[in-house]
């Protein structure tokens, strides 16, 4: 509980994480700049001072968003490292991963951190920065990931380029998915990038 709703002395009637899964679904479908307070409150299925008391305003509701959005890529990343796959079993599991979750969406909507990048970078510096760090960070995990295979002998590659590289044709492959893009075009792209894994 906050110290606002202690001193109105009410408790909460909803539970955050599922107003942050509600918010998640506004952003994904509207973006930032196009999700009102209308929509977000709606959604949630509060008022909106129980919407700011708890969340602050929309630009803290939408950086709350994006990092529940990018905790979940990292547990995803995660579980696939558990499984111990030679690095280039990996790598396809990996991407034809994004391509499987793309297709569970009922609309179009790519990633939300990659819907983001470009439209955050002028006019919302918070945002444009937590962007950043997800992407340096989304891109050092693959890199140490390749990093430790190459310590195996299972890599034999550049670590850092490799990972840019897949790194680039997964925010691609977003932003033709939330361009309504066919998936066996994003199956064509993930297995032209899988031609140029290094062996």
């Amino acid at each position: 509980m906050t110290e606002t709703q202690k001193k109105r002395g009410r408790p909460k009637c909803f539970k955050e994480d599922d107003a942050l899964e509600a918010a998640l679904r506004v952003f994904l479908k509207r973006g930032f700049e196009g999700s009102s307070l209308d929509d977000l409150t709606k959604e949630l299925g509060i008022n909106r001072p129980s919407l700011y008391s708890t969340f602050g305003n929309k630009e803290d509701l939408f950086i709350t968003a994006l990092r529940k959005y990018h905790k979940k890529y990292q547990t995803h990343f995660a579980a696939l490292l558990e499984k111990d796959l030679p690095p280039k079993e990996m790598i396809r599991e990996w991407l034809f991963g994004f391509i499987n979750n793309y297709q569970t969406q009922e609309i179009p909507v790519g990633c939300l951190i990659v819907n983001s990048t470009i439209l955050a970078s002028e006019n919302h510096p918070r945002i444009a920065e937590e962007i950043k760090s997800f992407h340096e960070l989304n891109e050092k995990l693959l890199t140490d990931y390749f990093e430790s295979e190459k310590q195996k002998g299972r890599f034999s590659g550049n670590a850092a380029k490799t990972s840019q590289f897949y790194n680039a044709i997964v925010q691609g492959m977003a932003v033709l998915h939330r361009n309504q893009c066919n998936q066996s075009v994003l199956e064509n792209i993930a297995s032209t990038a899988m031609d140029a894994y290094p062996e």
